[in-house]
């Protein structure tokens, strides 16, 4: 994990903003359509995935609930941005939870070929 000081609260509020811009302009079609209830993967690059259920309407890009992973089985609450997700269905969620957050290679992976069949979809209705 990389940590990064500023100088000023100015200056850090400035790198938020323009680092949430960049989130912002990748984010696709379906994970923009992630509503309240949903369930989610994201891969942080720390060598295993997390999954996430949303409690709350996503707002401005970010999405409030409780994310699970190896590393924490129990969940934790928190927000995420959008743009790192990869919608999920409830089944898949709960075959990788009953796996106890292992074992979901093939979760991601579907997942991310619906996402990806759905974009061009998307893009062809443009």
């Amino acid at each position: 994990m990389d940590f990064e000081s500023f100088n000023s609260w100015d200056e850090g509020m400035e790198a938020i903003r323009n680092r949430k811009k960049k989130c912002d302009a990748r984010t696709f079609t379906f994970q923009e359509n992630l509503v309240k209830g949903d369930c989610f993967a994201t891969d942080p690059g720390l060598g295993f995935l997390i999954f996430g259920e949303i409690a709350e309407e996503p707002t401005d890009g970010f999405a409030f609930g409780k994310c699970y992973s190896v590393a924490v089985p129990d969940g934790e609450w928190g927000d995420i941005h959008i743009s790192v997700t990869v919608p999920i269905s409830r089944e898949e969620f709960e075959l990788v939870r009953s796996r106890g957050w292992t074992e979901s290679a093939d979760i991601m992976i579907g997942a991310l070929q619906r996402a990806q069949r759905a974009e061009l979809g998307n893009a062809s209705e443009n």
